[in-house]
């Protein structure tokens, strides 16, 4: 450790000659400030080696009587890191430093001294008088009484020299000893430096506190985002901290804060930082942040706080040496998640990692700041700032994100009503010019009044009986569709079992004849796409009884081969529609996948189609799997090929984009020439794009299907249904 202060001041020493600035010469025990301009220069850290006497109060002219003397480097982590006459120090006892200051000689008549939290109480003689104390010295434990004190007091040097001598003493913390570096400076000097500390300490803490506030209250009204009270408790941690640390500003706000409860306080902030950190890390990033890992630190955290609340400094102190190797494995692990949600594009990693970099350095320092291996200071509120600022940027933009979305359902809502309002409009003008030209008649045919006015009266009735049909019949359309879209799987579980996926769903009318079925069987993801017998109203019932169906087949009978799905489903729509019965011809065009992905072993896609083939692209290579010619429902049908479906598997020994479809997109019209978009069209264009991620995919369909469409002005003339997924 003396080592390290020596090359530091080596280092100084040559880079402040080489600014050409004038330095403080420094030898053991000496500080030579008679070159230094406190008005140019400002303040002086006594870092040096100071004259040194354990297990002894001594003043300054007892140290000269002394025949053989020691130093010891200040500041330093503990006394204990140095020797006394060859001999290790304990951490305990009691012990004096003395330092020689050579003034400049001009300088101001009242200078200061700032000196930060030490081990655990001293008293300050300059020139033999006793100019500050903090808490009361002992040579016993019994005898001293510690104090977190900060020691800041001004004098007035009476020569151009000072001896400054510092007895200290700790019978409570397993370091002894001056850990903090000693500040000299003029008196507004000083005042500046304690007043600039103690403001940062209250910005930071109030920013802190107004974001924890703000994002408790968040969490309050959206209880599904945890991600938002884990922030919520990490901005409050961090400033209870920094009012505990550096310039311990809580003892100004509390001056009789006990020493022991304020170092709990300080040690228990400082534990439980990588516990919600890394439940926060993991609510975002479920699958790049390990769950056993963050248990794992969660359990280490709290195990060390519980040590510090059952036992006394002394013993506590030495957790921080379980913490600390803890503490970069943490970095390690967290940074390790940020480049994997990187490169799989999870939103908001960039973000993430930016602000991580700033804690992780600030945390680097804290811990070598704490082992005394850096002279700097506690920068970790800091790092959080910039860490809590950036993650509060990228929650607001998600928030925000949400808002954007209702506002757009609600345009999107705004212009059904209103094209609704112009329909009604449109019938009643209507309806009131056939009200006046009956008028015109009556005036010109006086002998035919009572008929006209019955006349008219039967149409007002028929109005009012068509807008109740109307009214009637739009309610019934919009009821249907909430039941569709109930029984449709949520696009956020699909995604959570295929969280590289997409749904192109386009109902040609308000209720669609497509739908898509999901489910999760053990190992066995089960995803599919189905094209009902027409569309609107009939297609809609259709699908209900395809959704039920597949309900019963795969959730209750758990059969998840595509092939066997096929042929229940077959079975099952020959049944329910009594097409035995009826000879109907009803049916779907379906497409299923099933994807078994068992730990250990090869993932495997299997498929099994009606008229609706697979489309899939592995090592940058398309590759096309035709459907069955045989449909899902129809008696007939069943009856002329009652052979059944065939099952395909492809081994998934490297990455995989597949996709599943109905018939509306390559048979919509358009383009220049009013001609279908065809399905060798539709395959090239999902190979261009396989290799983007799933939402711009979607994206990129979306687009080039309103290009098709409005090239010449065309209408959807069916629903249209794709999905895709990437393994």
């Amino acid at each position: 450790m003396q080592l390290y202060y020596r090359i530091s001041f080596l280092l100084s020493f040559i880079l402040l000659q080489t600014w050409g600035l004038a330095w403080a010469q420094t030898a053991k025990g000496v500080f030579d400030l008679r070159n230094w301009d406190f008005a140019k220069q400002g303040t002086v850290q006594l870092d040096t080696e100071w004259e040194f006497y354990y297990q002894g109060f001594l003043m300054g002219w007892q140290f000269d009587t002394l025949s053989r003397k020691t130093y010891l480097a200040v500041p330093s982590a503990s006394w204990s890191d140095g020797q006394w006459r060859g001999k290790p120090i304990s951490g305990f006892g009691y012990a004096t430093y003395r330092l020689k200051v050579y003034l400049p000689p001009k300088h101001d008549k009242l200078l200061g001294i700032r000196c930060l939290d030490q081990s655990t109480a001293y008293q300050i003689f300059i020139n033999k008088d006793l100019v500050y104390q903090v808490g009361k010295i002992g040579t016993l434990k019994k005898s001293m009484i510690p104090s977190p004190e900060v020691g800041i007091f001004y004098f007035e040097p009476k020569s151009d020299s000072l001896d400054i001598v510092i007895q200290i003493s700790n019978f409570y913390h397993r370091k002894g000893g001056l850990w903090n570096s000693i500040q000299l400076g003029t008196f507004s000097q000083i005042r500046q430096t304690r007043e600039y500390s103690v403001a940062i300490t209250v910005f930071l803490s109030g920013s802190l506190i107004l974001m924890a506030i703000y994002h408790l209250v968040l969490f309050l009204y959206r209880r599904q985002e945890p991600s938002v009270l884990y922030f919520s408790i990490l901005c409050l941690i961090v400033p209870i901290r920094l009012l505990f640390t550096n310039e311990n500003y809580i003892l100004d706000l509390f001056p009789n804060m006990p020493w022991l409860f304020k170092y709990r306080i300080e040690y228990i902030s400082f534990f439980l930082i990588p516990a919600f950190i890394f439940s926060f890390l993991h609510s975002i990033f479920p699958y790049e942040i390990p769950k056993s890992i963050t248990r794992g630190i969660q359990i280490i955290c709290w195990a060390v706080v519980l040590i510090t609340l059952i036992t006394e400094a002394d013993i506590f102190a030495y957790s921080i040496f379980i913490f600390h190797p803890m503490a970069f494995f943490a970095i390690i692990v967290i940074f390790y998640g940020l480049i994997w949600a990187i490169i799989r594009k999870r939103e908001g990693a960039k973000t993430f990692a930016v602000g991580s970099f700033f804690l992780a350095i600030s945390t680097i320092n804290d811990v070598l700041h704490a082992s005394a291996y850096v002279n700097t200071a506690y920068l970790i509120p800091v790092g959080f700032f910039i860490f809590f600022f950036s993650q509060a940027v990228l929650i607001a933009s998600r928030f925000s994100k949400a808002f954007v979305q209702v506002a757009t359902l609600k345009d999107r809502l705004s212009l059904s009503n209103q094209s609704l309002e112009q329909n009604v409009h449109e019938r009643t003008r209507q309806l009131q010019e056939a009200n006046e030209e009956l008028s015109s008649r009556q005036e010109k045919l006086n002998e035919t009044v009572t008929s006209l006015n019955n006349a008219l009266n039967t149409v007002n009735t028929q109005k009012k009986e068509l807008e109740e049909i109307h009214k009637d019949l739009t309610a019934s359309v919009d009821a249907a569709k909430k039941i569709q879209e109930a029984t449709l799987p949520r696009l956020r579980d699909i995604q959570k079992a295929l969280p590289d996926s997409f749904i192109l769903f386009r109902p040609k009318d308000v209720v669609s004849g497509d739908f898509y079925w999901f489910s999760q069987i053990d190992y066995t993801t089960i995803i599919i796409a189905a094209d009902c017998t027409g569309h609107g109203i009939p297609g809609a019932f259709m699908s209900l009884i395809g959704n039920d169906l597949l309900d019963e087949i795969i959730d209750i009978r758990n059969i998840v081969t595509p092939s066997e799905i096929l042929n229940e489903l077959r079975s099952g729509i020959k049944k329910v529609l009594r097409q035995e019965e009826t000879n109907g011809q009803d049916g779907m065009d379906i497409a299923v996948c099933a994807i078994t992905r068992k730990p250990y072993e090869t993932t495997i896609l299997e498929y099994a189609g009606s008229y609706n083939p697979l489309i899939y692209v592995q090592n940058n290579e398309l590759n096309h799997i035709k459907a069955d010619k045989l449909i899902v429902g129809g008696f007939k049908n069943y009856v002329d090929q009652p052979e059944g479906f065939h099952n395909h598997t492809i081994i998934v020994d490297s990455p995989i984009s597949f996709y599943i479809f109905s018939d509306g997109f390559q048979d919509q019209f358009g383009g220049e020439r009013k001609k279908k978009f065809m399905a060798s069209r539709f395959h090239d264009t999902l190979f261009s794009m396989h290799h983007l991620p799933a939402n711009e995919q979607k994206i990129a369909l979306e687009q080039t299907l309103d290009a098709w469409m409005q090239a010449s002005h065309q209408s959807q003339i069916d629903d249209i249904l794709v999905i895709g997924v990437k393994i």
